[in-house]
């Protein structure tokens, strides 16, 4: 047996350690970006420097100023994308920052819904035993059980009544003869003809045996209504039976305290729900800011890749070997100089490409990781699986479903049906007479899942009439 809150708690953990290893992610993106970028900027002032210093075919005015415009142009590019994006990132930020705000709140809520739980079942005991003792309400009680059993056995013999008359009326009124003689009005005051013809559909009634068959066809076709008759004064009779029992019921549960218990633990749950609503919504906008910024790094890529392939295309033309060898030729060892550091730049800004793109690609694969246990993590919440009487089979391999989950094998329905199949909960107390078990609905056994939504007494209303709260199966 696995408890629902030790299986939530290894949920939580584990999307908040892929959630920080994203961030970690993010974090260090930005660094190799700054990088690319200064690496970028730096060969472009190396060539601009060889050129100054009058390399040879480097020396042209229009050379020097090519690389200034198109240094410039690749500035300014990245400039508007790293502010755009610097926006979306400080929006990240206060949305993921809300987030936390609202899980604290949340675990908070939680925590009071427990509390008002237990004091649920605490004082539903106390209403138990108060009502064994009361030898009044046990008679009512057990006049309500017969009345309920009574309703339930109106309602088989009216279900079967109505399916047998759909199977056999048919084959009645398919007789050509018993046909032939119901639309004559055979019988009846209305009955058309002269004496021959009433002569003849008597012979003809004598063959079919008109009466005692038409006798058979009435009540096939009337019983269902004299049956749904039965049925509805029965309820009446077990809707004032049930009234006067709900009305011991609330006065007990009015007096001990249940009744407000129980109003507070709907407004809980209501506010829980309202909360869960909106850190979905959050998250959701939180998703969309993280695409948001996916796309600005691929559009700023496609704008930047314009502006440096017409660097490179021009960087390209002057051979590294050929610019060594003039260099050597100029006897001025600041050329020397500068051409290494461009090969230098140049080699560290391929790693720091290649090294961007690997962590881009893990970054793609957390983020997914990131949106997935999100939505299991508020799945579990709202069917209550994290309450304290929530378990599961102890066969549950959380790591194996996840792993599975993580790598796309299997979607969030299936996990959950998984789970769902290993999933129940513990029963609350149950009252020391067995009059509230009954198969009429009275039971203590139908919390449901441990919630508040049916708090316990439920046919004709009784304290569950206003509804319950569910403290997320926990109870």
């Amino acid at each position: 047996m696995l408890r629902g809150s030790d299986l939530y708690g290894s949920i939580r953990s584990r999307s908040q350690a892929v959630s920080q290893a994203y961030a970690a992610l993010e974090r260090e993106g930005v660094r190799l970006e700054s990088e690319a970028v200064a690496q970028e900027s730096e060969r472009a002032r190396a060539y601009r420097g060889l050129a100054t210093l009058h390399l040879p075919e480097l020396t042209h005015e229009t050379v020097v100023q090519t690389l200034v415009e198109l240094e410039s142009r690749i500035r300014q590019i990245l400039g508007e994308k790293e502010a755009a994006r610097a926006e979306v990132a400080a929006e990240l930020v206060e949305r993921g920052d809300e987030l936390d705000r609202l899980a604290e709140q949340r675990e908070a809520l939680e925590a009071r819904l427990t509390a008002e739980g237990e004091a649920r079942d605490r004082l539903h005991k106390v209403v138990d035993d108060e009502l064994s003792e009361d030898e009044a309400y046990g008679v009512l009680a057990a006049k309500v059980e017969q009345a309920e059993e009574r309703v339930a056995q109106d309602r088989r013999r009216l279900e079967a009544a109505r399916r047998e008359r759909d199977e056999k009326l048919p084959a009645y009124e398919s007789d050509p003869l018993f046909g032939y003689l119901v639309r004559r009005g055979y019988g009846t005051p209305t009955a058309r003809g002269n004496p021959l013809t009433k002569a003849l559909d008597g012979w003809v009634a004598g063959k079919v045996d008109f009466e005692r068959t038409w006798a058979d066809y009435e009540f096939l076709r009337g019983l269902p209504d004299r049956l749904r008759a039965v049925l509805d004064h029965d309820e009446e009779r077990l809707t004032e039976l049930t009234a006067r029992l709900d009305e011991i019921e609330s006065e007990v549960s009015d007096r001990v305290g249940l009744t407000a218990v129980l109003e507070r633990g709907r407004a809980l749950e209501s506010e829980r729900e309202a909360l869960l609503d909106r850190i979905d919504s959050v998250a959701a906008m939180h998703d969309a800011l993280r695409d948001r910024r996916g796309e600005l790094e691929d559009t700023r890529g496609d704008f930047h890749r314009r502006a440096v392939d017409e660097l490179d295309a021009f960087l390209q033309a002057q051979p590294v070997g050929d610019l060594r060898r003039r260099a050597a030729e100029t006897g001025d060892p600041r050329d020397d100089a500068l051409v290494e550091r461009l090969v230098a730049v140049g080699a560290a800004r391929e790693r720091t490409v290649d090294e961007l793109r690997r962590l881009r690609a893990r970054r793609r694969e957390l983020e997914g990781h990131v949106k997935r246990l999100a939505a299991l993590e508020q799945d579990f919440l709202r069917r209550g699986w994290n309450g304290p009487r929530s378990r599961f089979g102890a066969t549950v391999d959380l790591d194996r479903l996840l792993a599975g989950y993580m790598g796309a094998s299997t979607d969030l329905p299936g996990l959950v049906s998984v789970l769902r199949g290993q999933h129940y909960f513990v029963s609350p107390p149950r009252p020391s007479r067995p009059r509230f078990g009954r198969a009429g609905g009275r039971s203590r056994s139908s919390f449901g899942g441990g919630g508040f939504r049916s708090s316990g007494f439920s046919s004709g209303g009784g304290f569950s009439s206003g509804g319950g709260f569910s403290t997320g199966g926990g109870f």
